[in-house]
C-alpha cells in the first residue's frame, strides 16, 4: 500500500456516491512513485443496478481527481441481481448437420 494514499477516505468517498452500498476485496499499489493502481469490487444498491456503468464511471473520476489512482479495475456487484438472470443455462442442442 503506498504510504501517500488514505485507503479509509478512499473507502468512504466510495460508499457516498449515490447508488453504492459498500466495497470490498479492494488493493491498491504503487507502479511507480506518483502512479497508484487500484481494484475492488463495488456493491451496488438493488434500486440502482441498472445505473452499474455510470456508478463505475464517477468512481473512477473521483479517484483521479481526488486520489490519483488513474488506472483500476472495478467490478460491480449487487446482491439485487438474481444468478440465473445473469447466467444462461448451456446445454447441447442439435444442429441438424
Amino acid at each position: 500500500m503506498p504510504k501517500e494514499v488514505d485507503i479509509k477516505k478512499i473507502v468512504e468517498d466510495i460508499k457516498a456516491l449515490d447508488g453504492v452500498q459498500g466495497i470490498h476485496t479492494l488493493h491498491i499499489w504503487s507502479i511507480c512513485s506518483n502512479i497508484h493502481a487500484m481494484s475492488a469490487h463495488i456493491d451496488i444498491k438493488e434500486d440502482a443496478k441498472n445505473r452499474r456503468a455510470e456508478i463505475l464511471d464517477l468512481i473512477n473520476q473521483r479517484l483521479a481527481k481526488d486520489h490519483h489512482i488513474f488506472y483500476t479495475t472495478l467490478q460491480a456487484e449487487c446482491n439485487g441481481c438474481p444468478m440465473d438472470q445473469l447466467f444462461r443455462t448451456i446445454e447441447h442442442r442439435e444442429h441438424g448437420h
